[in-house]
Order: structure tokens, then C-alpha cells, then sequence
């Protein structure tokens, strides 16, 4: 596609904020007295804020989010962090900073999220980072929050458990707020459909892309988390990148991932975001249309054997692997994105080879047990 034919496209990741943003709108009218929350605009932000905009506007709370990433608060969240930490753990210390000095909070909402729902009922679990489990412990480290006149609600929830586990969980923080155990249902209630709709409406746009997109065409999948792969502050603006090179980028959870089912090898994937991305794997291995930009960080973990899976899994496919930072340069990955272009470019028309499924370590033959 031409410059000029994807300027009739929108940017599928500004239309995908918009959706986080208005999954849940409401018409309710807030007292100027309201109790003001405050939500940082990193981590699970980009996965789950319908349900917390919805859950803390239904209890008459104001919801208060922090700037968008920028180089100040990548700067901030590097300078305070006293362990080293991925770069989006350092960056959601920056956005609590930010709300606690620029923001005029009554309350911060840091949930300790464990894991979040899956569809396939063979997983084990569906477990987040670990980082991301423990941020209200861990950021305790770094910012004495008695300094400052807000309380930290830290509510401990296992998304995966459903809506009664999560109202069991969140009714301490509706009763700070002043809310009685049916508000709190409610809202809990409301939160989920939220959720719910903000997740279909990515998957309705993303089958309307992949149909639109013709046969000879490309695009660009971009895998990775979705709070460094849909943060534009994080990600270096790289799918703007992409689509100013003439190459249409589109967020993964566009993808139908939750409709793979992945082989039973790999029923001990127990990380949520690691089943999405072996899904996206099957998904681009299977259309010639589909090439992967696999996103990471710096110290991530899970990442440092997904990719490895994710690679196996693609086969023959040109494959480019971005690592972020807080010292990563915009020069370096323009550079990266168009030699990765330019293979494409080489390879168009070929018909690369399919990799075959990678049994991850410490499974036995018979896939049903942990070694």
C-alpha cells in the first residue's frame, strides 16, 4: 500500500485509545466535591480501564488519570525506581508520581491484579507479571506515600474468577467511597459489560481490517503487551512510524486470539499475555498478509523464552524483535523498521515456510503434567 492509500485508514492504535476511553460513557452529572481517584496510565490501564471507569463513576467517584507517557515521566519513574525493574514498571512509577504531585487526588486506585480471564479452560492459569501482581507492594519502596494527603486503595483481585470474586474483592474500596454492597454490585456489574464491550468492539474492527485487506497486501502485527505495545509514550510511536513508511501496523488484540486454540503442549502456558502471543503466532504463520514486530523490554521475563516460542512458531517469516528502554532512540528504530521493510520488500511474493509447534521446556510426552 501507498502512503497515500493509508491515509484514508485510521490509526488503528488512536482508535484503539478511543475505545478504551469510551467503552463506558456516562451521562451522570458528578458533584464538584466528588471524590477524585486517581489512575495511572500504564500497565493494566490499557487492558482493564473500562471496567475501572466504569466501577468508580457508578459509585460517584471522579476518575483522574495521570498524562500520557512522555519523556519527563519516563525520567521521573527511572530516577525514583530503587531496584531495576522492566521499563514499564519504571514507567507506572512516573504516573504515580505524576498524580501525586500534579493531580490533586483523594485517593489512588493500585490494585494488585493476579491474572486475568481466559477462554480456554485447558490453561493452567492466566497469571500477569508478576511485577505487575505485586505494584502496590513494591512501589511502597519508592514513594512515602504518608508525604502526601491521598490514601492508596490496593485491592487484590483475580480477574479470572469472574464478577463475584472481583465485587467480593473491590467492596472494602466501595465502602471507603461510601458505597453500600449493592452499589458496589452494580458497579461491578457495570465495570464488567464495560470490559466486555471495549474487548468486542476490538475484535469487530480488527475482523473489518483483516477482511479490507487484500491478498497482495501486508501489514505489520504488532505483538507485544498491550502497555508497551499501546502506549505511544513507551513504544516510541512506532506504529505512527510504520504508517508513515506506508505500512499499515495493527495492535494484536485486533487478532482473533481469543478463538485459537492452542496445542495441548502448551496447556502450562500460565501466562496470559503469553497465550495471546503464541495465539498471534498461529494466527500470522497461517496469513501470508501478516508480518510479526515483536515488542518487548528490557529484563522482561516471560519474554526472554516466549520469543523464542514466538520465533519457532512463525517459521521462515521475517520477524523483527524491538527491545525498549528508557534509553532507546527514536533514530535507531526508524533505522530497524525500515531494513525490516526493506526485507519484506525483498521477499514479496515468496511463500515462506510454516515453524512447527515448539513443546516448551518441562513437559513430558504424554503433555499432562509439569516435570
Amino acid at each position: 500500500e501507498s502512503k497515500q492509500d493509508l491515509a484514508h485508514i485510521p490509526d488503528l492504535f488512536a482508535e484503539r485509545e478511543r475505545m478504551l476511553q469510551h467503552a463506558y460513557d456516562s451521562d451522570r452529572e458528578l458533584p464538584a466535591d466528588a471524590p477524585r481517584v486517581g489512575i495511572p496510565r500504564s500497565l493494566l490501564y490499557f487492558d482493564l480501564f473500562p471496567f475501572y471507569k466504569a466501577f468508580f463513576t457508578e459509585l460517584g467517584a471522579r476518575v483522574v488519570l495521570s498524562a500520557r507517557t512522555n519523556k519527563h515521566i519516563v525520567h521521573r519513574g527511572a530516577e525514583s525506581s530503587v531496584a531495576e525493574t522492566c521499563f514499564p514498571n519504571k514507567v507506572n512509577l512516573g504516573h504515580v508520581i505524576d498524580l501525586l504531585e500534579n493531580k490533586q487526588i483523594d485517593y489512588l486506585f493500585l490494585p494488585s491484579i493476579i491474572n486475568l480471564p481466559c477462554p480456554d479452560e485447558r490453561m493452567t492459569d492466566s497469571f500477569v507479571c508478576p511485577y505487575v501482581q505485586s505494584v502496590p507492594y513494591h512501589i511502597r519502596s519508592c514513594i512515602d506515600f504518608e508525604a502526601y494527603d491521598v490514601e492508596v486503595l490496593t485491592p487484590q483481585v483475580w480477574m479470572a474468577h469472574g464478577k463475584k470474586h472481583a465485587t467480593q474483592q473491590l467492596m472494602e474500596v466501595g465502602r471507603k467511597l461510601g458505597a453500600t454492597p449493592r452499589q458496589v454490585r452494580r458497579a461491578v456489574e457495570c465495570g464488567w459489560q464495560a470490559l466486555e464491550r471495549f474487548q468486542e468492539l476490538t475484535r469487530e474492527r480488527g475482523r473489518e481490517v483483516l477482511s479490507r485487506l487484500g491478498a497482495d497486501e501486508r501489514a505489520i502485527v504488532v505483538v507485544s503487551r498491550s502497555y508497551n505495545g499501546c502506549d505511544p509514550g513507551a513504544n516510541l510511536e512506532i506504529p505512527q512510524k510504520l504508517r508513515k513508511m506506508g505500512v499499515l501496523a495493527i495492535p494484536m488484540d485486533f487478532l482473533p486470539v481469543d478463538e485459537v486454540r492452542l496445542p495441548t503442549d502448551w496447556f502450562n502456558m500460565y501466562w496470559r499475555y503469553g497465550q495471546k502471543i503464541m495465539s498471534a503466532a498461529e494466527i500470522i504463520a497461517n496469513d501470508d498478509r501478516l508480518f510479526p514486530l515483536y515488542l518487548t523490554n528490557f529484563g522482561c521475563g516471560p519474554d526472554s523464552f516466549i520469543i523464542q516460542f514466538f520465533r519457532e512458531r512463525v517459521g521462515e517469516k521475517p520477524t523483527l524483535i524491538i527491545e525498549v528502554d528508557e534509553h532507546s532512540a527514536d533514530a535507531g528504530m526508524i533505522t530497524r523498521c525500515e531494513a525490516f521493510l526493506d526485507s519484506l520488500d525483498a521477499t514479496r511474493g515468496r511463500q515462506f515456510a510454516k515453524g512447527r509447534h515448539l513443546r516448551p521446556l518441562g513437559i513430558q510426552a504424554d503433555s499432562q503434567r509439569i516435570m
